[in-house]
């Protein structure tokens, strides 16, 4: 008795057994014999390789095997730092803290790490990054007109000031608060008051 594994041309099969990868299988056609595949102990996982993100529950442990590591683009982020994950030039993913994989075989996959400590965020692509469902999750803007200037405290202490524009930082465990100054000329009535001059005249003045 055989079993019959088909495997296309932009999918890879992997070949579990007793829970353990056992072998990465490409494209191809092969007939296992029940010496090598017994039921119950041998499974089969199929990867769609058109679909750059790889997601697995063992993942932490595969992106360290190396039949698998040279075809992954992997990265492992730290709680202070954020990724941008751009396929075919387009944004794809913006990443948390933890392991990330994605498949090169088929796509350009191009992976930009940030450091959130450094607060300010700036990019040549910034309105697309901005516009990506759920990038509001990330980062926090300040909009500053022409006739003002923000003061921006972070933790309490002063980071900066900020002329006119669009202002964007991320969003992580530093508390930021800023103040608004109005720069146009501003009035205001002062209610009128007598004093007494140096002869002793009293004057009324507003």
């Amino acid at each position: 008795m055989y079993k019959r594994i088909k495997v296309r041309k932009h999918e890879l099969a992997l070949w579990f057994r007793e829970g353990e990868l056992h072998k990465v299988l490409k494209a191809g056609v092969y007939r296992l014999s029940s010496l090598v595949w017994f039921p119950g102990r041998n499974s089969i996982q199929k990867v769609d390789l058109t679909k750059p993100r790889f997601e697995h529950p063992m993942l932490q442990v595969l992106v360290k095997d190396v039949r698998l590591a040279k075809r992954l683009a992997v990265v492992d982020l730290a709680e202070d730092e954020r990724a941008l994950v751009w396929v075919r030039g387009r944004l794809a993913d913006i990443l948390e803290p933890g392991v990330h994989a994605y498949w090169i075989d088929l796509v350009d996959v191009e992976i930009e790490r940030f450091d959130v400590n450094s607060l300010w965020f700036e990019h040549a692509k910034r309105e697309a990054i901005l516009n990506f469902p759920g990038s509001s999750r990330y980062f926090n803007g300040i909009r500053v007109d022409a006739n003002e200037r923000v003061i921006v405290y972070r933790d309490g202490e002063l980071d900066r000031q900020l002329d006119a524009g669009h202002f964007i930082y991320w969003r992580s465990g530093a508390n930021v608060t800023w103040k608004s100054v109005d720069l146009r000329e501003q009035s205001a009535d002062i209610q009128g008051q007598e004093i007494m001059t140096a002869d002793k005249v009293t004057l009324r003045m507003n």
